[in-house]
């Protein structure tokens, strides 16, 4: 779980798919007056997650990670050990502006 979040006042859940233990979702919401966002994450175990987007290669700490910005969101994908885990930062849901570095130090603070 990251222990740094770009936002503050944040709401948080999780949830398991159905049929699919090895992949859990937690939301992360902060929703001030005026200021919404909204930043996904994504953890998969023991398998790799498809996609047809292009991602730019990033390094993450030490780790190799990939990045993708879109229209509606920005997403950040790594391993560590068998988990792969995909940050996904709502941008068309969200008031607040990211940048790639802030999805980084995010996934930095994982423990």
């Amino acid at each position: 779980m990251p222990t740094k979040l770009p936002f503050e006042n944040v709401k948080a859940s999780f949830d398991s798919l159905p049929d699919q233990t090895d992949i859990k979702t937690f939301e992360f919401f902060s929703s001030r007056k005026g200021n919404n966002n909204h930043l996904g994450l994504l953890v998969v175990k023991g398998k790799e997650g498809q996609s047809n987007s292009k991602f730019e290669e990033v390094k993450i700490g030490e780790r190799k990670g990939q990045y993708f910005v879109s229209k509606e969101e920005q997403t950040l994908r790594w391993k560590d050990r068998d988990l792969e885990y995909t940050l996904i930062y709502y941008t068309e849901q969200s008031n607040m502006k990211l940048s790639k570095a802030d999805l980084i130090e995010t996934a930095k603070s994982f423990k």
